[in-house]
């Protein structure tokens, strides 16, 4: 009876040692294989980045194509500034307009009519002028002058009404305009004055106009000034077709003592917009302008609208 029990606390005692032989024999296989296993894992992460890292695609191709073609023209623009000769430029214009005058007032009156002009502009660009000078490329950036003038013919208005007497103001007194401007230019992109370019202006201007302000300006033949700001710009769309457009800002302009001075206080603007052909150093030029005036004058107000036609040509030397 004694002998069963003991034989089965050895058989029992014999597995335990067993069971923790073996756990102790396998405990550092485990181990060495998660090691492995995270060895094998990074060899195969690091071999794909590597092997992306060095194929050749197509995109990629074009892309490092685009990036040397850029690389290759900031090189041409600052390796040799010396070639950037100074070429002054001259810009020579003249141009006719044609179009429809209305005029009204805060106090009811009210006129049309037809009106003429005739303007014209001269240029002088000091091209290359920095990068020939300094040796240091100004990015395509020239600097000009600008002289700008402008006259109406007589305006005799075909409708006149008002709901109330108005000195001074009839449709049967001719009136005209003039004006005339004075600007530094600053011109962006183009290389010459015969390529597409955005150009930045400001200065002075003078009028004499009679047409918005009948009464003061036609008695005293006063001048009045102020500051312009414009701006034009030109596009080529083939070699010998384009367009081109302008805006000045004209005002406001009064005297020293302010709006409550006679004369008042007077604001312009002429924008004009034309397509154009152009034949070796001629251009011809067929579009449309607005110009308009505005006059605040001890509370009433005044305003001129002119719209129509304009036709012009251009000399470029």
């Amino acid at each position: 009876m004694n002998a069963k029990p003991h034989t089965w606390r050895m058989k029992w005692t014999k597995n335990i040692c067993r069971a923790a032989i073996t756990t102790l024999l396998l405990w550092p296989h485990a181990a060495s294989a998660a090691e492995t296993v995270t060895q094998v894992t990074t060899y195969v992460i690091k071999t794909q980045e590597d092997r992306q890292s060095t194929r050749f695609t197509l995109t990629e191709w074009l892309r490092i194509k685009e990036r040397m073609k850029l690389m290759d023209v900031w090189l041409a623009m600052f390796s040799d500034p010396n070639k950037d000769k100074f070429s002054p430029e001259l810009l020579l214009s003249g141009f006719s307009t044609q179009g429809k005058l209305n005029y009204s007032s805060s106090n009811g009156e009210s006129e049309s009519g037809s009106v003429s002009g005739r303007s014209y502009m001269g240029q002088l660009w000091l091209t290359n002028i920095v990068s020939s000078t300094l040796g240091v490329h100004s990015l395509n950036i020239d600097f000009g002058v600008e002289g700008f003038g402008r006259q109406t013919t007589s305006f005799n208005s075909t409708s006149f009404t008002s709901t109330g007497a108005v000195a001074g103001a009839s449709s049967s007194i001719g009136r005209q305009l003039s004006l005339t401007s004075y600007s530094a230019d600053l011109r962006l992109f183009g290389r010459n004055i015969q390529d597409s370019s955005l150009v930045f202006k400001a200065g002075r201007y003078q009028t004499t106009n009679t047409i918005i302000d009948p009464v003061n300006l036609a008695a005293t033949n006063s001048t009045l000034s102020g500051r312009m700001l414009g701006a034009n710009l030109q596009l080529y769309l083939i070699k010998a077709l384009g367009a081109e457009g302008g805006y000045m800002g004209l005002g406001p302009s009064g005297s020293s003592q302010g709006a409550a001075d006679a004369s008042g206080i007077t604001r312009g603007a002429y924008y004009h917009y034309e397509g154009f052909v152009e034949v070796s150093i001629l251009r011809l030029l067929v579009g449309s302008y607005v110009e308009t005036w505005d006059l605040t004058r001890q509370g009433q107000s005044v305003r001129s609208a002119e719209k129509g036609y304009v036709a012009g040509i251009k000399l470029q030397f």
